[in-house]
């Protein structure tokens, strides 16, 4: 849940403004809510207003509250915020700084099939490591050893000629080639 506050010396009658940094999935409560406004969001805007021309009376405090689905970004963000008093002109603008995620929600893995997966979390922050392609989270092969010992090998890394008499003979080599 993330507050959005106003401050406005003058009644609002209406309102829009993106957000950026997070996914909203909901947008209630605050001064709209007890003005009887209408709410309408998408995943990146809000707008509110009136059908029945009330307003949001001057003040400072909680002007709704969004729900959210997830932080996108490295920073949550206000910008392109209109608001206009009863007589439809646009009340002045200043926006707060950005929020940093982590300062204010629980980050961490939210794939349930990284290493590093994390229950309880309010966001994922990028932070997921998977294991190695043949290899378990704790690095032990998951796949067949080939005769090299290497996991999932072809025994390619380890053949050559073993016979030590032969002119191709092969030091390193563990398993007959038959060359």
């Amino acid at each position: 849940n993330l507050e959005v506050w106003l401050d406005s010396p003058l009644d609002v009658a209406g309102f829009q403004f993106e957000v950026s940094g997070i996914t909203i999935t909901g947008a209630s409560g605050g001064s709209a809510s007890d003005a009887g406004f209408t709410v309408s969001f998408s995943t990146t805007t809000v707008i509110g207003f009136s059908l029945t021309g009330t307003t949001i009376p001057a003040s400072d405090g909680v002007l709704l509250n969004l729900t959210f689905d997830g932080v996108t970004g490295d920073g949550i963000c206000l910008s392109a915020a209109v608001i206009s008093d009863i007589s439809a002109n646009g009340i002045t603008t200043e926006y707060g700084a950005c929020l940093d995620p982590a300062d204010y929600f629980n980050g961490g893995c939210s794939d349930m099939s990284a290493c590093n997966y994390m229950e309880n979390i309010d966001f994922d922050d990028g932070s997921c490591t998977y294991a190695e392609e043949n290899y378990d989270c704790e690095g032990n092969c998951i796949a067949e050893i080939d005769d090299c010992d290497v996991c999932a090998g072809d025994n390619s890394s380890c053949t050559g000629c073993t016979d030590e008499n032969a002119c191709n003979y092969d030091s390193s080599a563990s398993v007959d080639d038959g060359s």
